[in-house]
Order: structure tokens, then C-alpha cells, then sequence
């Protein structure tokens, strides 16, 4: 058993109890031992909080560099646009998804908790299409209203909500007249 006490000073102690059941002088009785683990306990959670952190440099690491290899393939993939008109189309489609795909890794690289906004993902989702159709997309946040709460999106979900997102502002931008 480990239980938290505190001391006739004040200081916060973890203790293990450990017992067996004792017959003494004829009746049964319980004998006990209590040793003080704190330091122990401090050390595992000092321990796991350094292997969190260097999970979290990791993690962030390797979202940058899928981020920057996406961004490399849209890179490439833009290179051949023009030299087949009739794939043009299918093309942009594919660049404008790779970006958005991107631009989750991206975002995921920013913050240790890899969770991110729903409100970042349209932003720069929006940013990747401008710049891909070079036309102006403009995306607003009303966050200074009083009931505002950001939505964070699950890192299992993030990819496929980005690609979705991607679509209807992509056909957005697609389907509306210059100007």
C-alpha cells in the first residue's frame, strides 16, 4: 500500500506499507512495515518527465522533417505543371493536398502536446491554396467573443479533417469567379 501523508512539520511524504496477518499471544493481528519512499517516487517522476520531453523534441522533430518532405514533393509536383494541360487539374488537386498534409506536420512540430487547432488548420490550409491559385482567400476568427473556446483536434484525426478542409476551401476558391 502507498499512501501520501504529511509530517508533524508539514513536509508531504510518500510511505509503503507492507503487512501480513500474525497470530500473537493467541489472537490474530496484522504486522506492518512502513518505509519512506519519497525520494524514490521524486526520482521515477523526475525520470518520466525527462523521457516525456525528450519524446516530445522527437516527436516535434520528426513532424518537421515529414513537413519539409511533403513540402519538397509539392515542389516537385508543381514542376510539371504546364507540360500536360489536361492533367493541370488533377495536379493542383494533389499539390494543394500534399500542402495541407504538410501543414499539419507542420503545426504538430510547433507545440509538445501535438494536439493542434482547428482554427490553425483552416488558416493554413487557406495560406496553401493562395498561394497556390494565387488568388486571395480570406479566413476569419471572431475569438474575442466571451464564450469562444478553440477546438483542438486529436492527432489521429488531424490529417484526415485537414484534407477534408482542404477540398471544400480548394473548391471554393475552384468554383468562385476571380475578383
Amino acid at each position: 500500500l502507498e499512501r501520501r501523508h504529511m509530517t508533524l512539520d508539514g513536509q508531504v511524504v510518500t510511505l509503503e506499507a507492507t503487512g501480513t496477518r500474525i497470530i500473537f499471544d493467541g489472537q490474530p493481528a496484522v504486522l506492518s512495515v512502513c518505509r519512506d519512499i519519497s525520494e524514490r517516487r521524486r526520482a521515477e517522476e523526475q525520470r518520466l518527465a525527462d523521457a516525456r520531453r525528450q519524446r516530445d523534441t522527437l516527436v516535434r522533430e520528426v513532424h518537421h522533417r515529414i513537413k519539409n518532405n511533403l513540402q519538397s514533393v509539392a515542389g516537385l509536383l508543381r514542376l510539371e505543371l504546364g507540360k500536360y494541360l489536361e492533367m493541370n487539374p488533377r495536379l493542383e488537386t494533389a499539390i494543394c493536398q500534399v500542402y495541407a498534409i504538410a501543414a499539419v506536420h507542420g503545426l504538430q512540430s510547433a507545440g509538445p502536446d501535438e494536439a493542434i487547432l482547428l482554427s490553425d488548420t483552416v488558416r493554413e490550409i487557406c495560406h496553401g491554396v493562395q498561394e497556390q491559385f494565387q488568388r486571395p482567400v480570406v479566413f476569419r476568427l471572431e475569438d474575442d467573443r466571451p464564450d469562444f473556446a478553440p477546438v483542438q483536434l486529436d492527432k489521429e484525426e488531424a490529417v484526415a479533417v485537414a484534407l477534408v478542409l482542404n477540398e471544400l476551401i480548394l473548391n471554393a476558391v475552384k468554383h468562385t469567379p476571380q475578383g
